[in-house]
């Protein structure tokens, strides 16, 4: 009898407990949600006016090898969305009223629908959670007939300068 007694006793214990076990838990859980995500997280985004589809932006703060801040950097990962050729001589950009030193694209000749992850560097270093706004700026030249080797064909001056701009959000990270 002591047996049944004694497992009745710790069924109720469990159930009238298990309860307030599962509340602290979840308290702990929100509190943990709270104290570890940024103040405000917003989602970056970035648009051209015409000529690329902008895919995402992401601005961050670049780190030596000893780990010391050096400046910022914008990465923008975008698409050609003009038919024919376009020849990406330069990217810059401004963010939060400071212009870029240099900046890059990694592939810069790009037909419809090629991507190109462009990347603008700036001396100045943001806060993490820092909301910045933009503008973006493609030079380049444009081909509106194909090139039939993509890697050897240019479009050269002749064919027109070619100049896109565009705005950009995002949180520094």
């Amino acid at each position: 009898m002591h047996g049944a007694l004694g497992a009745q006793s710790a069924v109720e214990f469990l159930t009238t407990y298990s309860w307030a076990f599962l509340l602290i838990a979840l308290m702990v859980g929100v509190l943990f949600v709270f104290a570890f995500t940024p103040k405000s997280i917003i989602s970056s985004t970035c648009s051209f006016y015409s000529g690329f589809y902008c895919y995402d932006a992401v601005f961050n703060t670049v780190y030596s090898a000893g780990h010391v801040a050096t400046g910022s950097e914008l990465k923008v990962l975008l698409s050609d969305t003009q038919v024919g050729v376009i020849n990406i001589s330069r990217f810059n950009a401004v963010v939060s009223g400071t212009q870029s030193f240099t900046g890059s694209c990694t592939n810069t000749t790009l037909r419809q629908g090629n991507k190109t992850l462009c990347t603008a560097s700036f001396n100045s270093i943001e806060r993490t959670g820092t909301i910045n706004l933009g503008v973006l700026n493609i030079t380049g030249y444009y081909c509106a007939h194909a090139i039939s080797n993509l890697n050897s064909g240019t479009c050269t001056s002749s064919s027109g300068n070619y100049i896109v701009l565009g705005n950009v959000r995002v949180q520094t990270q």
